[in-house]
């Protein structure tokens, strides 16, 4: 046995294209039988098989044409056993098998051992490599498709074109494989990719945070890395980022520095796709509809409040709508040529649940007349009974403009002369006036006159501002400021500067001064301290409880056996006698409520 021959050397031979059958009926074996025919030609026989006769050289290396095993073989197969297994074959299917480059030995008997052993071992030595689509194209397989069945025919032309025509076979075939080998991993890093968000997405939510700054952390994880024009949005998120630019744009400009936020032009363009006109909001109208369709008649119970809201003058145009807006519209009650530096809006608030919707605005100049007023409000009423609301109350400050329009509804309703009520088709609605704003107008008249309450009692404002210079040079009890005591500008119309001053803690904080000192700090000042618990007492009586207030005996809901009823009437004497006067001299000046 020559060196070839030896374990280790084992020279393989491939079936060949035109005589597999015969190869696989001499071997005996009847597993490669049962092995498709694309398949068949990845196989091996080892040289063991074959005799010196059938070899070119004495090598051994290479086997004539129509060589076929004859040595060491088991019983052939059986005709019959051959026509049950017929055998289908594409030049598609032979690639990919050459490609897949697996050996299999025969089982045959042999004297050397080693040999069989290294012939078995070949297909577990070999590695595995996934079937490709696409094969290697040889220079014969192209000529055979060309029609060229021998090399000799070819001219030098055809050969010039045959070369070219292999060589960009070959290009495709590395680009091929390049692509393949690129998809497989970027299959692999997506794979990964995912894992990692999954992995973060999970730690998102242990993390114990609110819901809000939970989503905030879910934003930055997704859009920090991604390019401006890139980032993507929910319509939440927008909507979440539009609430924060809407109470201050500057503020959402500074925090858009430090935090993955949507532009300024994204969120204006959420507005755009919003189009709202002056007047009633049908869009309003049916999302309380929805809220309310399948509602008891009890929780169909609401009550229309309106005011004004301050705004700056800003005339834009509108290339959707092909207007000027900023002018004063009355909706369908026209246009003035006034430009509006206010908005009337009215809102429904259902009694019996948190739903809360403004359903009509109108921008108006400096105030709404009263006639027109009247008139607008008559129109809300009937479009909120339109989709089965009952409106039972409504609710606004004492401006001038205000009162005049109720008087103006309460002169048409038989009963608007005893009560504070009027009539809209049919149907009474009682009017509230906001208790709220009463605090705030009397601080506004102690700043200029003195208050005279019950019998010979007196509040004056010196009285405060001595009680804060008190206050600042001691303890600091109360949580009294300058801007408490020299309201300018917009303070003058803030409730809670004025409810922060007729509070029970500066009564205290008054009485303990006077105490301490013997009466000789602040010793007229507790007719002012009594005037300040009296308005408390009063303000917590017609305002419901909070969860974020401190719990107050005052300050709860009211029901048919509540202490209301009883205080109520006590109270409502009292404050038809209270009047403002001059300082010097004490000249009365009027009622303090309407």
């Amino acid at each position: 046995m020559s060196d070839l021959m030896q374990p280790g050397h084992i020279v393989m031979h491939k079936f060949p294209v035109d005589m597999e059958r015969m190869w696989v009926q001499k071997s005996g074996n009847l597993d490669n039988l049962k092995v498709p025919s694309e398949r068949l030609l990845g196989r091996r026989i080892c040289a063991l098989h074959f005799g010196a006769d059938q070899y070119f050289n004495k090598l051994r290396k290479s086997l004539k044409r129509g060589a076929c095993p004859t040595l060491n073989l088991p019983e052939e197969l059986s005709d019959e056993v051959m026509m049950g297994f017929p055998v289908s074959s594409g030049p598609a299917l032979i690639f990919e098998a050459v490609e897949e480059g697996k050996q299999f030995a025969l089982e045959f008997p042999l004297e050397s051992e080693d040999i069989v052993s290294t012939v078995e071992n070949q297909e577990s030595a070999t590695p595995k490599t996934p079937p490709q689509t696409q094969k290697r194209v040889t220079k014969a397989s192209l000529r055979r498709q060309a029609g060229l069945h021998s090399r000799f025919d070819l001219t030098p032309k055809k050969k010039k074109l045959l070369d070219m025509c292999h060589s960009k076979h070959s290009e495709a075939q590395k680009i091929r494989k390049r692509l393949l080998y690129t998809a497989k991993k970027a299959k692999a890093y997506a794979c990964r990719l995912k894992g990692q968000n999954d992995l973060q997405e999970s730690a998102l939510l242990t993390i114990n945070v609110s819901q809000a700054a939970r989503d905030l952390l879910e934003w930055e994880r997704r859009n920090y890395s991604r390019k401006l024009n890139a980032r993507k949005w929910l319509l939440k998120e927008k909507c979440f980022s539009l609430s924060i630019y809407k109470r201050s744009p500057k503020t959402y400009r500074y925090l858009r520095q430090h935090f993955t936020l949507p532009s300024e032009q994204t969120l204006k363009n959420v507005l755009n796709d919003i189009h709202i006109e002056p007047g009633i909001s049908q869009v309003f109208l049916r999302i309380l509809e929805k809220k309310t369709f399948n509602s008891l008649d009890k929780d169909k119970v609401a009550v229309l409040s309106f005011d004004e809201v301050f705004t700056e003058e800003n005339l834009t145009y509108s290339h959707l709508l092909d207007k000027v807006n900023g002018f004063e519209d009355f909706g369908t009650r026209g246009r003035t040529h006034k430009k509006a530096d206010h908005v009337l809006v009215f809102k429904v608030k259902l009694l019996n649940s948190d739903t809360d919707l403004p359903v009509a605005h109108y921008p108006v100049h400096a105030t709404c007349p009263s006639d027109t007023l009247a008139v607008l409000l008559e129109d809300v009423c009937r479009a909120v009974a339109s989709i089965g609301i009952t409106i039972i109350a409504s609710v606004s400050d004492q401006g001038s403009t205000n009162r005049g329009a109720i008087n103006t509804l309460r002169g048409k309703c038989p009963q608007g002369d005893i009560d504070n009520v009027y009539q809209v088709d049919g149907k009474l609605i009682v009017h509230l006036w906001d208790f709220p704003h009463l605090p705030k107008n009397w601080r506004n008249n102690l700043l200029s006159y003195d208050l005279a309450y019950e019998e010979n009692k007196v509040a004056q404002w010196k009285h405060i501002i001595e009680f804060f210079k008190l206050d600042e040079g001691i303890c600091k009890i109360s949580r009294l400021k300058y801007a408490h005591l020299a309201p300018v500008g917009r303070n003058k119309m803030r409730v809670h500067l004025a409810a922060q001053i007729f509070s029970e803690q500066n009564y205290k904080g008054m009485k303990t001064f006077h105490t301490l000192s013997g009466g000789r700090q602040l010793a007229d000042g507790m007719q002012t301290a009594d005037l300040l618990l009296a308005v408390d007492q009063l303000f917590d009586s017609v305002n419901g409880p909070s969860r974020t207030d401190k719990p107050k005996d005052g300050r709860c809901d009211v029901t048919p056996t509540s202490y209301h009823h009883a205080y109520w009437r006590q109270m409502i004497p009292k404050l038809k006698k209270w009047k403002f006067i001059s300082k010097e001299p004490r000249v009365h000046l009027g009622a303090s409520m309407p």
